[in-house]
Formats: C-alpha cells, sequence, structure tokens
C-alpha cells in the first residue's frame, strides 16, 4: 500500500493498462498515490473512504478484473440503488483511531500472469512515524519515512539502503503519508486527513448486508473525475455495532472495500474498464507491535543521513564498565567483563579484568590463575603495573602494547598514551550517522562504519579480521543519564559493537562482538584509582620502587579537616603534593593524618620511578630532585597550598602547609612504624626486644612446670583392663 510506483508498476501491462498501474498503486501507497501523467487517484479514494479510519493488523486481499477488452469498453455508469428502508437514516464512516499497523495481501490479475504481493504498514500520528515492508517476487524491501529530517530510506533486502529527500517526492507527486512540510521539519498529517472521504464525496449508507460471514455496514459512493476522464463507484463494508473481532476492538472495522469503474488509458483515446476488491481480515486497533524495530532499518543497515549530526568523542577523563559478548563462528560464546579508568590529562590508566584466552592472551599466559587483574599504565614513566587484586602481588615492566597504547612510528619502543577519541580504534575511520535505535531498553544514536582492513595500514591493528562492521550507540540527545551530573551534557556511551569475518583456529567465520557500557561517567576517576602501593616492598632492604616516608604540618584543627570528609581532602593533597613535586600523582601513597597539638600532621610517601627504564621520550623526576621540589615549594613564599573541594565544585577552602614542617621519618616519629612507637613509649628497640625474648623464657619455664605438677597428680594405673 504504501510502496513507491517503481515497487508495482511491471504489474500491469505498460501499454493498455498504464492508468490501471496508477490505481494499483494508489491503494497500495495507502492514501496518496504517485502522481504520474493521467495524475488519476481513483483507488486512493477507496482506502480515504475508510473515512478517518486508522487500521491496525489489516489483511487486505486484492482482486483486479479486466471487465472488458479497452479498445471496446463501455463507458461506464454508476447507479446507486438505496433500499427504502435505509433511504432516511444518515450514518457515517466509523472513525478507528490514530494509530495502526496494516498487513496487505494484494493479487493481481493481469495480461501475462498474475502476481501476489504482501506490505505491512506501520503509522503513529502522534508520533509523527510511518513505514512499510514490502515482499514482493521473493525479495523485501522497505520504506521508512523520517518526518523529522525530512527524509525516505528505502532498503533492499535488507542490505542497502538509498536515502531520498521527502520533499522532493512529495514534489514528484510520492507523498503515501500525505505529510506536510513546516519550517525545516515535516510533520504527517491526522488521520483524518489521510482518509478523508465522506463529506468531500458524499457517501451513502446503504444498509446491512452480510461479507464473508460477517454482519456488516454497508456505504457507496459514484465519484467522477475530470484528469483521466475517470468513473467508478466505491463500496465500503464496516462490521456492525456490537460485533466483536478477534482483537476485541470496540469499534467498528472494515471488512472489504470495492471499486468498479472505467477510465481513459494513458496515451491513447480508448477506455478500458476495472474492477478492484479488497478483504479486510484480521483487523486489530492499537499499540503497534515490535514498535521500534519497525521504524528503524535492519540491524547492521547504513543508511546515510541527508541531514546526518557529528559523532560524538570519549572525553580526556572517563571510567567506565564493559560486559563483552563475543561470539565467533568458529568456537564458543564468552562473556568477559573489564573495567576502565581513563585520565588522558595526567596520563593514566588502569584496566581491571580477569585473564582469559579469549581475550588479553598477554596477560592470560602469565597470570592465568589470577581471579582479577589491575593493569596500570603510568605515561608519565612509560611503566606497566600489573597487580593481583586478591594475592596482592605486583609485577612492573614497561608498558608494551593495549587498547590505550599509541606506538611511535619513528620508534617502535616509545609509547604514548592514546587520546579518549582515539580508544577502541574509533578515530580510524568516517562513521555514519545510522539514526536512533532502542537498545537495552534505551533511545540511542547510532553510528555505523563498513570497512575491511586486509591489505591497507590498518590489517596490523586488526589482525585476523577480514571484514569489519563498526556500530557505535550514544544515548539519545532527549534521554539523561544519572551518571552525569546536573551541569553536564556529555554523550553517554551506550554500546559498541563488531561484526563481520575473522579467522581463528584456521578457520575462517563470522564474528559478533558486543560490548556493553555501564556506569559511564565523564569525570576523570580519582588519583586513588591508580594506587601502586602493593608495588612497594616496605619490608625489603632493596626494592623495586625506593621511597621516602615524609610528613607535614597542616595549620588546620582537626575537628574542621574532618568536617570536609577525606574523600575531599586526600585527593587534593596528593595533588598538591605531586604537583609540587614534579611527579605523577600515582608517586604520593599512603596518605593519612594524625593529631599534633592544635595542628594536623599529614604524613605520606613519596615514591620513587621504578628502577626498571620505561619506554618513553621524557627525563623521569628522581625521588631525591621530586623530594628537594616539594621542599623548595613549602619553603616559597607563596608556600605549598592545598585546594580542597566541597558540598559543589565552585566551594573550596585553601590551607597553606606550615613552613618548614617538611620532615622525614628519621626526623619525626613516623605511627606507622613498629621501631617509632616503641620510641615514642620511651623504649628503644633493644630494649623492647630484650623484653620479648624474657617473656618468651618465662613462659617455657612456667609450662614445664605446670605439666610436672599435673603428672604428679595422675596416681591411676597408667593402662586399661581388658575383659
Amino acid at each position: 500500500m504504501f510502496s513507491s510506483l517503481e515497487t508495482l508498476n511491471t504489474s500491469f501491462d505498460h501499454n493498455n493498462l498504464a492508468t490501471d498501474r496508477d490505481h494499483a498503486c494508489a491503494v497500495v501507497l495507502f492514501p496518496i498515490s504517485k502522481i504520474v501523467k493521467t495524475q488519476l487517484w481513483i483507488l486512493k479514494l477507496v482506502i480515504m473512504a475508510v473515512n478517518q479510519a486508522a487500521v491496525c493488523a489489516l489483511l487486505l486481499s486484492v482482486t483486479m478484473v479486466m471487465a472488458a477488452d479497452p479498445a471496446t469498453a463501455a463507458k461506464f455508469v454508476c447507479d446507486l440503488i438505496v433500499p427504502p428502508e435505509v433511504q432516511n437514516i444518515n450514518k457515517s464512516i466509523p472513525i478507528i483511531g490514530t494509530k495502526f499497523e496494516v498487513t496487505v495481501e494484494a493479487n493481481f490479475r493481469k495480461k501475462g500472469g498474475d502476481e501476489q504481493m504482501i506490505a505491512h504498514e506501520y503509522y503513529d500520528y502522534a508520533n509523527n512515524k510511518a513505514a512499510v515492508h514490502i515482499i514482493r517476487g521473493g525479495k523485501k524491501l522497505i520504506y521508512i519515512y523520517n518526518f523529522q529530517q525530512k527524509e525516505l530510506y528505502k532498503i533492499k533486502e535488507e542490505k542497502t539502503c538509498e536515502t531520498s529527500d521527502l520533499t522532493r517526492e512529495e514534489q514528484m507527486g510520492f507523498n503515501v503519508f500525505n505529510f506536510t512540510v513546516t519550517g525545516n521539519t515535516s510533520y504527517v498529517k491526522s488521520v483524518s486527513d489521510l482518509f478523508n472521504f465522506g463529506d468531500a464525496y458524499n457517501e451513502t449508507y446503504m444498509g446491512e448486508t452480510v461479507v464473508r460471514g460477517i454482519p456488516v455496514d454497508h456505504w457507496a459512493s459514484c465519484v467522477t473525475w475530470i484528469k483521466g476522464d475517470a468513473h467508478f463507484k466505491l463500496d465500503y463494508y464496516f462490521t456492525k455495532e456490537g460485533y466483536h473481532g478477534p482483537h476485541a476492538f470496540k469499534g467498528q472495522i472494515p471488512v472489504r472495500a470495492t471499486i468498479e469503474g472505467d477510465s481513459l488509458t494513458e496515451g491513447e483515446t480508448t477506455r478500458h474498464n476495472f474492477t478492484h476488491v479488497y478483504e479486510f481480515v484480521n483487523f486489530k486497533a492499537g499499540p503497534i507491535d515490535r514498535y521500534e524495530e519497525v521504524f528503524q532499518p535492519p540491524e547492521g543497515v547504513i543508511c546515510v543521513r541527508k541531514r546526518s549530526k557529528p559523532r560524538p568523542i570519549l572525553p580526556a577523563g572517563f571510567s567506565l564498565e564493559i560486559e563483552q559478548i563475543d561470539s565467533y563462528e568458529a568456537g564458543p560464546v564468552v562473556v568477559l567483563n573489564r573495567q576502565y579508568f581513563f585520565d588522558f590529562k595526567n596520563q593514566l590508566m588502569r584496566m581491571d579484568e580477569r585473564p582469559s584466552k579469549y581475550y588479553g592472551e598477554k596477560y592470560y599466559k602469565e597470570f592465568n590463575n589470577s581471579d582479577r587483574l589491575s593493569i596500570i599504565h603510568d605515561y608519565n614513566t612509560g611503566h606497566e603495573y600489573i597487580i593481583d587484586q586478591v594475592l596482592e602481588n605486583c609485577t612492573i615492566r614497561n608498558i608494551t602494547d593495549g587498547e590505550d597504547v599509541h606506538k611511535s612510528s619513528s620508534n617502535p619502543l616509545l609509547v604514548s598514551m592514546k587520546a579518549g577519541y582515539e580508544l577502541f580504534n574509533l578515530n580510524m575511520y568516517t562513521f555514519s550517522y545510522a539514526g536512533q535505535r532502542q537498545y537495552r531498553s534505551v533511545l540511542c544514536d547510532i553510528w555505523i562504519v563498513s570497512f575491511s582492513p586486509a591489505g591497507t595500514t590498518d590489517e596490523s591493528a586488526y589482525g585476523n579480521y577480514k571484514k569489519i562492521r563498526y556500530e557505535v550507540y550514544f544515548l539519545a540527545d532527549n534521554w539523561t543519564s544519572d551518571m552525569l551530573l546536573a551541569n553536564q551534557s556529555e554523550h553517554v556511551l551506550v554500546a559498541i559493537r563488531m561484526k563481520g569475518t575473522a579467522k581463528r583456529d584456521k578457520h575462517t567465520g563470522d564474528f559478533d562482538i558486543f560490548m556493553n557500557i555501564f556506569s559511564y561517567r565523564v569525570t576523570a576517576p580519582s588519583i586513588d584509582v591508580f594506587d601502586i602501593d602493593s608495588c612497594v616492598n616496605y619490608s625489603s632492604s632493596n626494592p623495586e620502587i625506593n621511597y621516602k616516608h615524609l610528613v607535614f604540618t597542616l595549620p588546620v584543627r582537626q575537628s574542621r579537616l574532618l568536617s570536609l570528609r577525606q574523600h575531599n581532602v586526600v585527593p587534593a593533597v596528593r595533588k598538591a603534593i605531586a604537583m609540587a613535586a614534579q611527579v605523577s600523582g600515582i608517586r604520593v601513597n599512603d596518605i593519612f593524618f594524625m593529631k599534633a597539638g592544635d595542628y594536623v600532621d599529614t604524613w605520606f610517601t613519596l615514591l620513587a620511578p621504578p628502577k626498571t627504564q620505561g619506554d618513553v621520550a621524557v627525563e623521569v623526576t628522581s625521588l631525591d630532585k621530586a623530594y628537594k621540589n616539594l621542599q623548595e615549594v613549602i619553603a616559597s613564599q607563596e608556600g605549598l597550598k592545598i585546594r580542597v573541594k566541597y558540598k559543589a565544585p565552585d566551594q573550596s577552602l585553601s590551607f597553606t602547609v606550615a613552613k618548614d614542617s617538611l620532615k622525614t621519618d628519621k626526623e619525626k616519629f613516623d605511627p606507622r612504624s613498629n621501631n617509632d612507637l616503641c620510641q615514642m613509649s620511651g623504649y628503644t628497640g633493644g630494649a623492647m626486644a630484650g623484653l620479648a625474648f624474657a617473656m618468651i623464657l618465662v613462659g617455657f619455664i612456667g609450662g614445664i612446670g605446670l605439666g610436672f605438677y599435673l603428672w604428679k597428680r595422675n596416681t591411676g594405673i597408667p593402662y586399661r583392663l581388658q575383659e
């Protein structure tokens, strides 16, 4: 019904049945046909005769019979013989609604053979949506109308898509839903416009009858169109009031429509007769099934938008969780979980995952007994920290590769951090906007690109992948995520899909990878996330990472500091120390506070870079240099200021570190050290060790004495009598 002319123009003889072609198109196009040379909209009126009716799940059977040879056809005369008993009854065609879906079975009789077509039509006036899905000649065609953007998408075989301008289609006469253009947008007309027929063409109530065993009300009209010299009679039938259809619709529903008449043959002086019969079966009114699916291109089909929109890019700082579902034709379906923390400004990345032979094989070979790994990349030094979260083991080595790693083309040994927009290789291709679709029950904007990496510069990036299609899903603009702060307007990443053909285990097959994104936050993660304290062996005399335990004094009361909450204070202290020492934030560790009279002592550990030389092109600040830098800032005129944010981003308090208060644990008692705790109690470490040995000796002697005493008390026979 809602097809373009190209869908049906071979259903009729092009020489003698040109106007029948137009008539059939008019019906199949639903209310408005494509305007061609004769501009006969005859069958359009049959459907419009439904009069403000929205037909849902409608099965329409169409039969066209040629009543006479075109050369000898007599001019049609329309006579309405109204039964006497209903001549005084003024009954209007029923109103059905504003939302429908229609299944149409159309059977055409024509010279050269009969043909059948099935069309599924969808219309939603309230949401300004319309679509038609057609099956004809073993092929599937889909027409989707984007009234907001004034675009029509023609999809063939669920593979290719052609985008055209609805305004141009309207100018050419193809306006299936009779939309109106308003400013920069368009809008589908109301059902009364789509089906309006009654008042304009003076339908007459013909009484009650029976169609296919169904009691119906019958209306008829005689219509004459000057253009094309067309004359025809319209008959349409609705169920009687009170009749219960299969879908429990309370109103009257269409059952049959017929059209009989004649018209001038296109390009000739002869006339031809035509008869069409439309059977409406399985009528259903109400919500459209598979609502979001039918108004969007099939999954994977790219309909390039004439009025496109740029794809959002990932910000410089974010965190997210990924549930990755890998489906390979040559292997099992695998579900993986990862978590990312990304801070481009501070050149830090952390990924948490469970090693798998299907993903992250690099880590699986070395850490396959680990339940959970945290991989931290510090691009300030070029080091990778691999931390077993369960066993708290740590491996330190150079950064070599990863989704966040960019290798220098001039020197592959040098690495740098990818920007947010470069992650997942999303920057390598030009994506096309593919419209909106419901995914995980949320409305998403989708961008798509297809490519073949083999034989290109991308081949190394994609390994054994042969054909790839990327789909990127972002939350639609009119949806809001609770992951965003009140003043943020960033786009929220919802999913990434990669589909295509790949080679695995010497077998080439199809693959489908879905990365569902959860807990997406568009703010830089706290520096605490990148903590590498478990990589520092404080008990070793020659640790991989050297360190200094330091303390300085904040001239603020402890109660005031605590009122700002520790999760606000600790990151502020870490940031201030790192900037002053000119080191990465992860080299400032183990921060805690101790009351010192009226003020607060701030204890922390300043770490040296690992002894392993990282692959970076910048000079790394040594531990001694970092300590000296910190001393100089604290002793300077401005001093070291610590700015603590609280309540809101624009509210903060600043504290200046007391000058000359920076000390090492050798200069001031460290509450973390057992030796210092002993000294704080007035005893040396040696004295405490001697006391411990004496206590062990006393316990040993006392135990021997107690055992001897118990033995002496036991006077019984040391064996048991046998019966």
